[in-house]
């Protein structure tokens, strides 16, 4: 995975990531390598009809083509169609076209395959994952996920789904010395991750049917890659609210995850509490499914105080 920089507990400021997991580094001086999405670039900048003489970066008018359309998108409710995203923002229609498909690609929007109008869809989060580690979810779980590492003495997460994965969107490092580590915005496999496999449970059935078509890959001997045995188990996450991995994801890593529930009663969180294996025993597992169990409860609760709060001041 690389070296990150994070704060640790007690003032260490430098660690490695191996497999997921910090462990302290003595010299990580040297720059962190930087990375860039160049096919989405690519992707964005071919074919845009509206380019034209003088323009010397066509890809740079395609990225602010793509922010006209996550503009345009998010002032429509709840969907828009691809002409009227062109006609707003004085495209042609094939360049918004291309630009849809692209922005989909990654996940940022989604069609709807009964009417073909264009949402934002919950990629975006993954992207603005720093910034919603301040607002909303996350202020209304960190207390309790500091308060569940502590009393696990294990890495706690959030997750939401993207409609395919689960993506981290906010963390409380455990105490331990070697523990997991899942940056803001990491995606997790559905049917091989306790993240993955809560919030696939309780998905819409295109959700479930689109990741029980598609091939399941193999990433240890525990992995499950039968549709049908992948079907058994989310029938029991469905009925207990809970979701186990043991080894399935990582030789070195199991998980328990618990579904929190916003205002409205739909299961769209996932906590998640990450340990070693040689720490994950089965009366271990027992305890921290139960704890991860209440801690999701309590999560639900604090969501929705905090938002019929929010609703009561802006009452008149």
């Amino acid at each position: 995975m690389g070296i990150a920089r994070v704060a640790v507990n007690a003032g260490h400021a430098r660690i490695c990531v191996f497999r997921g997991y910090l462990m302290e580094y003595p010299d990580v001086n040297a720059p962190m390598p930087e990375t860039t999405n160049s096919k989405l670039a690519d992707a964005m900048g071919e074919g845009d009809s509206a380019a034209g003489p003088g323009r010397r970066d066509p890809t740079v008018h395609a990225a602010r083509h793509a922010i006209e359309i996550l503009r345009c998108i998010s002032q429509s409710q709840p969907e828009i169609g691809v002409s009227d995203i062109a006609r707003r923002i004085g495209l042609h229609k094939s360049s918004v076209s291309r630009l849809v498909a692209t922005l989909q690609a990654q996940r940022v929007v989604e069609r709807n395959p009964h009417t073909d109008r264009v949402s934002l869809a919950p990629g975006l989060i993954a992207i603005a994952a720093p910034l919603i580690n301040h607002m909303g979810i996350s202020q209304a779980s960190r207390q309790r996920m500091a308060q569940l590492a502590e009393e696990s003495a294990e890495t706690v997460n959030l997750s939401i789904w993207d409609g395919r994965e689960a993506i981290s969107i906010d963390q409380t490092v455990g105490p331990n010395a070697i523990t997991h580590y899942a940056a803001p915005g990491q995606n997790n496999p559905a049917h091989c991750t306790a993240s993955g496999k809560v919030l696939l449970a309780f998905a819409s059935e295109a959700d479930r049917s689109a990741v029980l078509r598609a091939p399941l890959t193999r990433y240890t001997e525990r992995t499950i890659t039968e549709p049908a045995v992948l079907q058994r188990e989310l029938a029991r996450v469905r009925e207990t609210g809970l979701a186990l991995n043991r080894a399935e994801f990582s030789e070195d890593a199991g998980a328990v995850a618990a579904i929190v529930r916003n205002v409205n009663g739909q299961a769209t969180i996932a906590l998640t509490i990450t340990v070693p294996m040689y720490r994950f025993s089965k009366a271990r597992e027992r305890k921290l499914l139960e704890l991860v169990g209440h801690a999701a409860r309590d999560i639900s609760g604090q969501i929705g105080a905090m938002t019929a709060a929010g609703i009561a001041r802006r009452q008149p």
